[in-house]
């Protein structure tokens, strides 16, 4: 898709973390900052997914996608955690 598509367009299409769609209130950019994550959700009874792109700081653009499933713990404890990991990734490449 990235090939064909320009990254203005696919920003269009998928959600922006901490902005829009189902991930608005998850993966905000710190302050003054675009977004950095691009993707959509997708939830099943104890499964949890998210796939799309990563912007890195460094303007690396990192295609990506988490399944969860079969977890313990409350689903938005799991999404804390995954939002620590792609944030991670986003500041260190």
């Amino acid at each position: 898709m990235r090939e064909e598509v320009p990254l203005e367009k696919i920003k269009a299409y998928f959600p922006s973390g901490g902005e829009s769609g189902t991930i608005r209130s998850w993966y905000k950019a710190d302050e003054g900052q675009a977004p950095y994550i691009y993707a959509k959700t997708g939830t099943l009874s104890m499964a949890n997914s998210l796939s799309g792109y990563l912007i890195t700081k460094s303007g690396k653009i990192l295609h990506f996608s988490c399944l969860m499933n079969n977890y313990q713990i409350p689903s938005n404890d799991l999404k804390t955690e995954l939002q620590k990991v792609l944030y991670y990734i986003h500041d260190t490449y």
